[in-house]
């Protein structure tokens, strides 16, 4: 009979292709909700800014994704750190709900008015993120107090709370700017 050799499947590893498949399912739901613009483009109105922070919060999902691999290790340490890695993608998951609604066939679509409907729930979730983001960087990664990781979560909560309170225009459109340019610097920094 012949010798069957195995390959040991690290168990952290394993944990990581868990939290991976359902980071693909939220990242299907984005490329989901794209697919829906563009298939129902004779019926929606697109607002530019709706579809500026579909792409930031993608970026920062994916940003989440990369992040994991380094800290692979830890998951394994304990339950609680795998558990609470899983809080991270449940938000993106829901935060792209409220980004995309479900497109109804000769329904016109005015994304202008859906975004600042439901501006509300998808900053709410952002700032929870936020902050799981904080606790994710002190309990698991063991930074500082005081960290680059931890100045960007702390800006992003401020920028999510006033994007949460303040409906003015002009305010969202540099809210967003800003946001967008610290998550590039962030991610260059990081990377």
């Amino acid at each position: 009979m012949k010798e069957e050799h195995f390959i040991e499947f690290p168990f952290a590893d394993y944990l990581l292709v868990f939290i991976s498949i359902i980071v693909g399912y939220v990242v299907t739901e984005f490329f989901a909700g794209w697919g829906g613009l563009i298939r129902n483009r004779k019926q929606i109105k697109i607002y530019w800014l709706h579809l500026a922070w579909t792409i930031n919060f993608f970026v920062q999902l994916i940003e989440n994704w990369w992040w994991l691999w380094g800290n692979r290790l830890k998951l394994a340490e304990n339950a609680g750190y795998f558990f609470y890695t899983l809080a991270s993608p449940l938000l993106f998951y829901l935060i792209s709900v409220f980004l995309f609604p479900t497109l109804k066939e000769n329904e016109v679509h005015d994304f202008d008015d859906y975004f600042y409907k439901n501006k509300k729930y998808i900053f709410l979730l952002f700032c929870v993120l936020m902050v799981v983001y904080f606790i994710n960087n002190l309990w698991i990664r063991k930074h500082d107090l005081i960290s680059i990781d931890n100045m960007f979560c702390i800006s992003g909560f401020v920028f999510g709370l006033l994007n949460l309170f303040i409906n003015n225009r002009l305010y969202q459109v540099i809210s967003f700017s800003m946001g967008f340019v610290i998550l590039l610097i962030y991610t260059y920094i990081n990377s």
